[in-house]
């Protein structure tokens, strides 16, 4: 596959998660709707990271990770913070004792989002 072929796989399926991600937020699914919210950043997260460096992600669900293999400036110290705690929801957010207020993580997420699409997609 090319590389912008590789980037469209990361980033339709990243869109698809989203839907996902938005659905069970609206239908108050809340503890799948952080995992999605997971999957949603990682998978575009892999795209920035052959979009920068040309190389494919390892396979990883660690998101700080995928940001220092992007070697992109882009992101803030807050956004930094967001992404430790989004990288808890692929394994705590399968079990109903998490403690996160969905909707301000969904709207951070949703906004973290947009800001890595956008540079992927410059």
């Amino acid at each position: 596959m090319k590389q912008r072929e590789i980037i469209n796989y990361w980033i339709e399926g990243s869109k698809t998660d989203l839907d996902n991600f938005k659905w069970l937020y609206r239908h108050k699914r809340y503890y799948p709707c952080l995992f999605f919210g997971h999957l949603v950043i990682e998978k575009v997260l892999k795209a920035l990271v052959i979009s920068e460096t040309k190389n494919i992600p390892p396979y990883t669900h660690d998101l700080n990770k995928l940001v220092e293999l992007s070697k992109v400036t882009i992101f803030s110290e807050t956004d930094i913070k967001l992404l430790k705690t989004i990288g808890k929801y692929n394994i705590e957010a399968r079990y109903p004792d998490i403690k996160e207020n969905t909707e301000i993580k969904y709207d951070q997420i949703l906004q973290l989002y947009e800001k890595i699409c956008n540079k992927v997609l410059q």
